[in-house]
C-alpha cells in the first residue's frame, strides 16, 4: 500500500463546501479558500439541489480555476452533502467550509502543519462570529485540553469548520455524519473525532462565522425542530453513554444530560406560552429529569420555577402564567 506523505508540503487538502441556494455568498467563501497560503488544494462543492443561481456562480469560478469541481445532488441536508464530499475527496487533508462562511489566509498552512509537526488524527482552531451590524465576537480561548469536550459543549470555542482532519483517519474509522440527524450531526461527529483519534490545538482565530438575516439559526423555530433537536441530543447521550470510552466519561454525560434537560425545560415553557395544552400534557406524561443536573445548566432557579409551574399540569395555574410570565418571543408559529 502507498504511504501518503502528509509531511510534504504539496499535501493536498481537500475543501469540502456543502450548498444550497448560496448564490449571494459563496463567491465569498470561494475567494478565502483561492487566497489560501497553502500550494496545493482542492475545493469541493456538493450543491444540495439548489434552487437559484449556485451553479452558475460555481462554474462560472471554475472557468479560472482548474482546482474547483463542482458536484450537484438531491437535496438532502448538509450531513449528505458533506458526506458526498468527503467520499470524492482527493485530499489527504479534508476541511469544511460553509457556503457563507470564509476562512483567514493561513487556515490551511497553519492547520496543516500543526497535525503534520504533532503527528496527529486532526487539529482544531478558533473561530471568530461576524454579526450583521459588522461587529465581532470571538469564541473562548481555553486553556487545558484535558476537558477538551466539556469546554466544547459550551458552544463558544470551536466548530465543524474549525477542523483539519487526515483523510485516512476518517476512512480508518469509517466517519461519516449521520443523516439522519436534521440538527446536531456536527456535534456528533466532533465527539466521535474527540473519541476515536489524537488532536492537536491551534490557539488562533482563523474561521469566520458571518452571521446574516438568512442564516439558520436566525430562523424562528417550529415545533418540529424542538423536536429533532432534542431527538439529536438524545442521540448524542446515547451515544456517550454506550460507545465514548475516555476517563472524563462520567463528566460528560452528565453535561449532555444536562443539556436535554434545559431543551426540554424550553420547549415545555415555549408549549405553554402558545397554548398547546393538550401536547404539553401529552409531553410531561413521560417527562422525568435528574436533580443534580439543575447545577450543570444555565440560570438553574428561573428554569427550576419554569418547570414547576409546567409540572403542575394545572391548566388554571398555565394560563396565569401564559399571561403574566411568557414573552412574544416564547411563542411557537404554526406549522
Amino acid at each position: 500500500m502507498l504511504r501518503v506523505d502528509y509531511m510534504s508540503s504539496n499535501a493536498l487538502v481537500s475543501v469540502i463546501i456543502p450548498a444550497y441556494n448560496a448564490e449571494k455568498f459563496i463567491g465569498r467563501a470561494l475567494d478565502s479558500v483561492i487566497k489560501q497560503t497553502w500550494p496545493s488544494v482542492e475545493i469541493v462543492i456538493i450543491d444540495d439541489g439548489s434552487s437559484d443561481n449556485t451553479a452558475a456562480v460555481c462554474r462560472e469560478y471554475m472557468s479560472s480555476h482548474d482546482h474547483i469541481r463542482y458536484i450537484r445532488k438531491q437535496n438532502g441536508g448538509v450531513s449528505s452533502a458533506r458526506n458526498e464530499g468527503i467520499k470524492a475527496a482527493s485530499g489527504c487533508y479534508i476541511c469544511f467550509l460553509d457556503s457563507d462562511d470564509t476562512y483567514e489566509p493561513d487556515f490551511i498552512r497553519t492547520l496543516v502543519s500543526k497535525v503534520t509537526q504533532d503527528d496527529r488524527d486532526f487539529a482544531y482552531c478558533l473561530f471568530r462570529k461576524i454579526h450583521s451590524d459588522g461587529h465581532i465576537t470571538q469564541s473562548v480561548c481555553y486553556d487545558n485540553t484535558d476537558t477538551v469536550i466539556t469546554d466544547f459543549l459550551n458552544f463558544d470555542y470551536f466548530d465543524i469548520c474549525c477542523l483539519m482532519l487526515k483523510k485516512e483517519f476518517l476512512d480508518k474509522n469509517n466517519l461519516f455524519f449521520d443523516s439522519s440527524m436534521v440538527v446536531g450531526e456536527d456535534v456528533l461527529f466532533i465527539l466521535e473525532c474527540l473519541n476515536k483519534g489524537a488532536f492537536s490545538y491551534i490557539k488562533e482565530y482563523l474561521y469566520n462565522y458571518i452571521y446574516h438575516s438568512e442564516s439558520l439559526m436566525n430562523k424562528k423555530w417550529k415545533k418540529a425542530d424542538y423536536i429533532s433537536d432534542l431527538d439529536a441530543w438524545e442521540k448524542i447521550l446515547s451515544y456517550i453513554a454506550e460507545t465514548y470510552n475516555k476517563p472524563d466519561k462520567s463528566s460528560v454525560f452528565s453535561k449532555v444530560r444536562a443539556k436535554v434537560l434545559s431543551l426540554q425545560i424550553q420547549f415545555m415553557w415555549n408549549m405553554l406560552a402558545t397554548g398547546l395544552y393538550p401536547d404539553l400534557k401529552s409531553y410531561i406524561k413521560d417527562f422525568s429529569y435528574h436533580k443534580s443536573d439543575f447545577t450543570l445548566i444555565r440560570k438553574p432557579g428561573k428554569n427550576k420555577f419554569r418547570l414547576n409551574i409546567v409540572l403542575s399540569g394545572n391548566i388554571f395555574v398555565w394560563r396565569i402564567a401564559r399571561k403574566f410570565l411568557t414573552k412574544k418571543k416564547n411563542i411557537i408559529p404554526a406549522g
